[in-house]
């Protein structure tokens, strides 16, 4: 589906996390700060089965956030082998999604690229995040 097909990946995990993430930070109120709300995302992440993220100097004006492992590339690459561009757009919406939760943003307010990816063979998945 090219690009709509990407945007439609990536606004469907930003809006399936920002409802459910917003659910579960009402259950746990006892997380206040930004660096207990991120845990959390992260544990959520990974229990979920998605993999593993690493928020790394994420500020409410962005930041960029490295996965070492990513069931989206363990799958691609044993179906399809090696890409020639990012392809982690689920993972991508996901974190847009997640930190408009955690910094009181509207859905959208984030935008996330990709910059090194595993599917591409980089050693990591790297995501800078932005305002738009």
């Amino acid at each position: 589906m090219g690009e709509e097909g990407i945007l439609l990946i990536y606004q469907s995990a930003e809006a399936a996390i920002y409802n459910d993430l917003t659910a579960l930070l009402g259950q746990y109120r006892e997380l206040r700060t930004v660096k207990s709300k991120l845990e959390m995302a992260s544990i959520v992440y990974q229990n979920c089965g998605l993999g593993i993220i690493h928020p790394q100097q994420v500020r409410s004006s962005g930041g960029y956030i490295i996965s070492p492992s990513s069931h989206h590339v363990t799958g691609w690459l044993a179906k399809h082998g090696k890409r020639d561009t990012p392809g982690c757009h689920f993972p991508r919406g996901w974190i847009a999604g997640a930190l408009a939760v955690i910094y009181s943003k509207p859905i959208g307010h984030y935008k996330v690229a990709e910059k090194k990816c595993k599917m591409m063979r980089d050693e990591e998945c790297v995501f800078y995040v932005e305002e738009c």
